[in-house]
């Protein structure tokens, strides 16, 4: 017997059959209730800045992104290179260069943008369980633990996050043509499931086990399996045709991970780390995410990379999701959602888990949980359903009473949370406050004192991050900017050459240790950095060859000098200091010979 039956008498065949008994009134003032709380927390975040993680160099100095939609913007967006390593995430860049062409640089409407991805979010995942299982309660409360749980704030207040909701907008959609698809299987309706899907990978690869969640759906609630088919289904279908519908579907993961592994290029941060290293985190962040949801107080935008784990710590979190994969399985006939919410979660984190990495790796991230945490919600609220179902009387009033209370705290730990996300200062001391040896906490806070001018303890701060990670090459360029502005030109080149020890490719090092030689007079130097940034990047910009002709115009060289200024303008038209340039040295050359 299906948990529909058990609790509220409504079969799941009611969520599609014509003549259901759910007014569209019903559903109508579910639907202002759950847009009602969501706002509670939310509507803050009108008032919030840009801040200084990703926000800056993704978007705000994006030039392809803050020119607003436009064909080279198009271009960029879509294409699988890019010197910048950016994700590959077409739709999410277009979402932004939207927001630009209509808000320019008001923060306030991106974050209202992402806002009402949020809501739209809220509402779709409600249809969507509804539309499987027919419950309107069941439904509304795992929406509402989805739209007001603290561990997604970090998706909704975070401008640059917004590829988590789209992808799960775009995601939930798919889920539903799917549904639709499955009770009436055409060629059309499974058309409008593989579009769907193909542009939630284009807004974010993130959602590449989507295909394995439907089998999930496929076993519950929508029971299309021969051996527990519903009345809505073809009891005739098997296991092979449910598996064969996903092989399309599969197929386009297995190219957007391909597109995206293009676009991101080489990295080293996997090697960088040993797989018995990653293994032990990925065992200990499930761990870890199930405790930020019971206890969401000491969430933060970062959570530092162990160096180890002791093996209590490993043993323990093995031991607890083995026990919990265990009932579940034991569980999986007689209450097959648990089932699938536990699979749900796990199986939407795996891509995150971070057995393979990229760029600066988090120990595990709230904002990854966005969607498999919908999993563990339906787990939770259906098995209350299940053990709520027999209370009567004074027993339901406190249990009402019970569901309020938690509503209610977690409306003001989210509205606390959001809070943190009003500007960089905020949101960087609340790292350093909340996590420990947080070397990126200490950098970007150190980038926004810069920007206020308070240079001194800025400097402490990117000093504190090179002694938790002296491997981190952020703070030793941060530095050297530093000194580059006060004048002490000597000094730069030290945390510059050191940033170039770490990461020789580093092209802004490249073209800072050119510029700093260029004015100590030490043109081999100048030169041989110079050269190097053009070599890394040819196409990066006019400022080198603008250096390496400066060298050739101050040795006299003036016929090269006005090849190289020529070659600045090819690349970049517009750069004004080339062009002085080319007119002095073309000047010098009709009033005197090159030398």
């Amino acid at each position: 017997m299906s948990i529909a039956n058990n609790n509220d008498g409504i079969d799941a065949i009611m969520a599609i059959h014509p003549h259901s008994s759910i007014s569209l009134r019903h559903h109508l003032s579910i639907c202002l209730l759950l847009i009602g709380l969501l706002l509670l927390p939310y509507y803050q975040v009108r008032d919030h800045e840009f801040v200084d993680l990703d926000d800056d160099t993704y978007i705000v100095e994006n030039p392809y992104i803050n020119e607003g939609l436009n064909v080279d913007g198009l271009l960029w967006a879509f294409s699988v290179q890019n010197k910048e390593n950016y994700y590959w995430r077409p739709l999410t860049w277009v979402s932004h260069m939207l927001d630009f062409e209509f808000f320019g640089l008001n923060a306030g409407w991106h974050h209202i943008t992402n806002v009402l991805l949020h809501l739209s979010n809220t509402l779709l995942l409600y249809a969507l369980l509804f539309v499987m299982t027919g419950r309107t309660g069941g439904s509304a409360m795992v929406s509402a633990l989805f739209a007001l749980h603290p561990i997604n704030v970090e998706s909704v207040a975070w401008i640059t996050e917004r590829s988590n909701l789209l992808s799960t907008a775009i995601g939930l959609t798919t889920m539903l043509f799917y549904v639709r698809y499955t009770c009436q299987p055409s060629r059309s309706k499974y058309l409008f499931v593989l579009l769907s899907f193909f542009l939630c990978l284009l807004v974010k690869p993130i959602l590449v086990t989507l295909p394995f969640l439907m089998l999930l759906l496929d076993y519950w609630p929508l029971r299309r399996l021969g051996f527990n088919s519903s009345p809505r289904h073809d009891s005739r279908t098997t296991v092979r045709t449910v598996v064969a519908e996903k092989i399309p579907l599969v197929l386009l993961s297995f190219l957007a991970i391909s597109l995206s592994l293009l676009r991101l290029g080489s990295s080293d941060a996997t090697a960088k780390v040993s797989i018995m290293l990653r293994l032990a985190n990925a065992a200990v962040a499930y761990v870890k995410y199930l405790i930020n949801l019971v206890y969401p107080i000491n969430l933060a935008p970062f959570y530092p990379f162990p160096e180890s784990i002791p093996a209590w710590k490993i043993l323990g979190a093995v031991l607890i999701l083995a026990t919990i994969t265990g009932v579940v399985l034991w569980q999986m006939t007689k209450r097959p959602y648990l089932f699938v919410g536990w699979f749900w979660f796990t199986g939407t984190m795996f891509p995150t888990c971070g057995l393979v990495q990229a760029g600066v790796w988090p120990e595990l991230a709230d904002r990854w949980a966005y969607f498999p945490t919908i999993g563990l919600f339906i787990l939770v609220v259906w098995w209350a359903m299940e053990h709520s179902a027999w209370l009567s009387g004074k027993k339901r009033k406190i249990t009402l009473a019970s569901v309020v209370s938690v509503g209610v705290l977690m409306i003001s730990v989210t509205w606390i949370q959001a809070g943190f996300w009003a500007n960089s200062t905020l949101l960087f001391n609340r790292m350093l406050d909340k996590t420990e040896d947080n070397w990126l906490a200490h950098n970007n806070l150190g980038k926004t004192l810069v920007k206020k001018g308070q240079h001194e303890e800025a400097r402490r701060h990117f000093l504190k991050a090179i002694e938790i990670h002296p491997g981190f090459e952020i703070p030793y360029f941060n530095l050297g900017k530093i000194a580059q502005d006060k004048g002490q030109v000597e000094e730069s080149t030290e945390w510059f050459e050191k940033v170039i020890t770490l990461k020789p490719n580093h092209y802004n090092a490249h073209i800072a240790l050119g510029n700093a030689y260029f004015k100590l007079n030490n043109y081999p130097k100048a030169w041989r950095h110079f050269s190097e940034a053009i070599r890394l990047d040819p196409s990066g910009g006019a400022l080198p060859f603008n250096g390496l002709g400066g060298i050739l115009a101050n040795t006299g060289q003036y016929k090269k000098a006005s090849r190289m200024f020529q070659k600045a303008l090819e690349v970049e038209p517009d750069y004004k200091p080339a062009k002085l340039n080319l007119e002095r040295v073309e000047t010098a050359m009709r009033t005197k010979s090159p030398g």
